[in-house]
């Protein structure tokens, strides 16, 4: 189960990484890589808390 979580986390980042390059070449929207890098941010602050190890009281 941690793996798979890890790989959303890992994806969720690529979502926030990738769409600002790819509105700087003109290949996507403004409003599309918008709405991707919210739904990646979202996503990222939801799974990856699941996954890192934490102490109690830290």
């Amino acid at each position: 189960m941690r793996k798979v979580l890890q790989l959303a986390s890992s994806l969720a980042l690529a979502g926030i990484v990738i769409p600002p390059i790819l509105y700087f070449r003109g290949e996507l929207a403004h409003d599309v890589m918008r709405t991707v890098m919210l739904l990646a941010t979202i996503l990222w602050f939801v799974v990856t808390p699941f996954w890192m190890n934490r102490r109690a009281g830290a």
